[in-house]
């Protein structure tokens, strides 16, 4: 019987290639959009979760004091881990790391300096974390200063073999290390890519590694099995009050949070330090969009299924009445119309798995995170075949009973008809797809619109031509040569210093009379910034390198400073400067520049305060080099060629303002592609929705479509009666989503910085391309039956 069923599934399938076509076209699609989005979301959840007991590991940070704002951060000194691990019971194990992921230059066999990412651990951390090694003991590997940890791919593309322990590893200004273990492979989704990994004492001195001062460390834990983390968490507090310096940065309050959800807290939690390349960024908020929207796709590809095989039903209508009197049962009809849903859903899972296994690499590489379907493994093979299964069996089963219901003397006596409840039925459905579309449309151009509104921003400075360049070392003299040799060069427009493209290098508190600003972003810099920079000054003057005391007693603030310390005539006005390190310390105000935005325009202005030195080396601080726009190239290789005069076994490393402010939005940019990637087929299914429901509509008026034929209605007449419908839908459509987007929008961007102003132009593109759309898939099925024989159309009514 299932074989008969399969049979004649596959014959309908053949004979009816149009309606096969579309079905599989809206179906595939949908299923590869949502197998993709399945296969994120399973990527970013499974995040750190291959380590043995991840629920009990634990990331140890400290509350800042109220002198340093409040609120817990995870950086923290290394001697804490220390006496925790002495004095706190049920801690099976404690580790310390350096704060993330920095970079080395190792050297190769043919004596070339390649920069890599690498790791400072304690030798516990592995006792914490389960990466295994498959040559060596993991087991004291880190205790000697001069051992090495690496990954198979890093023994590969050094040694060309795997097993590589007791070989060394020659690191530039470093020396050799020699290798204890080779890890095995471990995971891309996880916090710790551990290609390289040196003892933490290589590079700490032991007097950093035992200071309570010294709060550059990052402290994991695990808890013992049932142990109470409310109860060690006081143990630490105690620990830590009692050894916490007088006036030091932090108070005793300790907080505990799961390593597992570290990943999710990323810019707070030292996992984007720990590693750097995190793909979209660990944002719960676009997983449940993705999520939504995905299944929102399913719904509508069935939907459309379930309404082209009842528009099919009229077709078929007379095939159910003969069977049904040659003695077919209703359930057997039943499983006849299903079976053809589930060989419809796995064709079109075989289509949707060639398309997707064509642009899995290219949504890898953009979405940043490596994504695949592993056929080897036999649950992933169940799982596809399974979600196909449950695919044609929610599609089919409306149809297959619509079908079965048929009466045979109503069917074998006269046309099938459609009933009013099922035509009403259809256009609710058409018009909650069109509405959706509308909606996700017009938000989808507003935030396109809001990234873009962040690219063209004007920062208050000229970003454009610029290029930093960070000082290798913390060698005043050569940075001296350097600039000078840069500043020779006609290509070179301009040189200065600053701590762009990070923005400020710290913050003080500012004092004039009662008022007081906390927290005021500062750097040094010298006179060249401002003029370099193209920043406008408000009052006063630049600095003179001629007068002195500009650089031992000015300061610049900007308007925001200015303003919030209520100066009448800043220039000239003496502020007090509390700076960490020499206390307060007062200041002339030389000059008020305009407010820059030194992180760029989705971060606030603050109060800023720029103290002048002539000093090139300080935190933060970078050469920013104004090059010729027509002659960006060679002007950048005259800056490279002065940077290796001077810094004879560094590489330079450089990157254009524009493109690292830039860069702040990719991934914003790459997540509404994504969502936009979505959306596309969100609505390609739309309109094979609006091709089914014309067909549907179609099929009950082909006696109308005869007689208006003969009768010489024009080809544009014809149209417009068939299309009236549909456009009327849609009209309503726009109408239901363009103010619905709109309000959601215009509440979303709020909690952006220099949001965008939204204009109607969102939704009037938006209501201009579902019409467009629309209009051509109608034309397109309405040509088809304007070619129709009306002799036909009326004999076979």
């Amino acid at each position: 019987m299932w074989r008969n069923y399969l049979k004649v599934a596959l014959r309908n399938i053949r004979k009816n290639r149009i309606y096969t076509i579309t079905n599989i076209i809206g179906l595939s699609s949908a299923m590869m959009g949502f197998i993709i989005v399945a296969l994120y979301i399973n990527y970013e959840i499974s995040y750190d979760k291959f380590h043995d007991d991840v629920e009990d590991i634990k990331v140890v940070k400290l509350k800042y004091s109220d002198r340093y704002g409040g609120g817990f951060n995870v950086f923290t000194p290394a001697v804490f881990a220390d006496a925790i691990e002495k004095e706190v019971p049920n801690i099976e194990a404690i580790t310390t790391t350096s704060t993330g992921v920095a970079n080395l230059k190792v050297i190769n066999d043919k004596n070339e300096s390649i920069s890599e990412p690498y790791y400072q651990f304690q030798e516990s951390f592995f006792d914490v974390f389960s990466f295994t090694a498959a040559y060596g003991d993991l087991e004291g590997a880190l205790s000697d200063p001069k051992s090495i940890v690496i990954s198979k791919e890093t023994a590969l593309k050094y040694f060309n073999e795997t097993n590589v322990v007791g070989k060394s590893l020659k690191i530039e200004k470093q020396g050799e290390f020699v290798v204890k273990a080779v890890l095995n492979d471990f995971p891309a989704n996880s916090q710790f890519q551990p290609h390289i990994v040196i003892p933490l004492v290589a590079r700490n001195s032991r007097q950093a590694l035992q200071s309570w001062d010294m709060n550059t460390y990052f402290i994991y834990l695990k808890t013992s099995k049932g142990a109470n983390e409310d109860e060690i968490k006081a143990q630490l507090e105690a620990l830590y009050a009692k050894n916490v310096p007088e006036g030091g940065m932090y108070k005793s309050e300790v907080q505990l949070t799961p390593f597992a959800d570290s990943y999710w807290d990323w810019s707070r939690s030292g996992a984007s330090m720990n590693n750097r390349n995190k793909g979209l960024g660990a944002n719960k908020d676009v997983m449940l969009i993705c999520g939504i929207l995905a299944a929102i796709l399913m719904i509508i590809a069935l939907t459309n299924y379930v309404n082209m095989a009842v528009s099919r039903a009229i077709q078929r209508a007379k095939e159910v009445g003969i069977r049904k009197v040659n003695g077919a049962l209703p359930k057997q009809l039943i499983a006849q119309f299903l079976s053809e849903s589930v060989v419809f859903s796995l064709i079109s899972l075989v289509v949707a798995v060639i398309a997707l296994e064509l642009i899995i690499p290219s949504v890898s590489n953009l979405m940043g995170i490596e994504m695949s379907i592993d056929y080897l493994k036999p649950l992933q093979i169940v799982m596809l075949i399974g979600y196909a299964v449950l695919c044609g069996l929610l599609a089919g089963i409306y149809p297959a009973f619509f079908l079965s219901r048929f009466e045979p003397s109503r069917i074998l006596k006269t046309r099938m008809m459609g009933n009013t409840r099922s035509k009403t039925l259809f256009r609710v459905l058409l018009w909650f797809q069109f509405t959706l579309c509308a909606f996700l449309i017009t938000v989808m151009s507003m935030m396109n619109g809001q990234i873009d509104h962040y690219f063209n921003y004007d920062l208050g400075f000229t970003k454009e031509q610029v290029v930093a360049v960070p000082f290798p070392n913390q060698n005043e003299a050569e940075a001296e040569r350097f600039l000078n040799a840069v500043n020779s060069n006609s290509l070179v427009l301009g040189t200065t210093i600053g701590p762009l493209p990070a923005g400020a290098a710290g913050a003080n508190h500012v004092f004039y009379g009662e008022k007081s600003v906390r927290y005021a972003e500062s750097f040094q810099t010298d006179e060249t910034f401002i003029s370099t920079l193209g920043i406008h000054i408000t009052a006063g003057r630049n600095l003179a390198p001629a007068i002195s005391t500009d650089f031992s007693e000015g300061v610049i603030i900007n308007e925001l400073l200015a303003k919030k310390l209520e100066l009448e005539q800043p220039v000239g006005a003496t502020v007090q400067l509390d700076i960490y390190g020499q206390g307060k310390v007062n200041k002339r105000v030389i000059a008020v520049i305009e407010d820059v935005f030194l992180k760029g325009p989705s971060s606030p202005v603050r109060p800023l305060t720029i103290l002048p030195t002539k000093k090139l080396i300080s935190p933060r601080q970078n050469l920013l080099v104004k090059l010729d726009k027509d002659n960006m190239k060679e002007g950048l290789s005259s800056v490279e060629a002065a940077f290796a005069g001077i810094y004879k076994d560094e590489v330079m490393a450089f990157e254009f303002l524009d493109a690292a402010y830039a860069k702040n939005y990719h991934r914003i940019q790459r997540l509404t592609t994504i969502i936009s990637g979505v959306t596309t087929l969100i609505i390609a299914v739309s309109l094979f929705g609006l091709f089914a429901m014309i067909a549907f509509n179609i099929s009950f008026r082909m006696r109308e479509i005869g007689v208006r034929k003969v009768l010489g209605v024009s080809f544009f007449e014809l149209q417009w009666t068939l299309s009236k419908l549909y456009l009327a839908v849609i009209t309503i459509a726009l109408i239901s989503a363009i103010p619905a987007a709109y309000l959601l929008m215009d509440n979303l961007l709020n909690a952006y910085f220099n949001r965008l102003p939204l204009t109607s132009s969102h939704g009037l593109y938006a209501g201009l391309a579902i019409y467009l759309l629309a209009t051509i898939t109608v034309l397109a099925k309405g040509l088809s039956t304007l070619k129709l024989n009306p002799v036909n159309i009326l004999r076979n009514d």
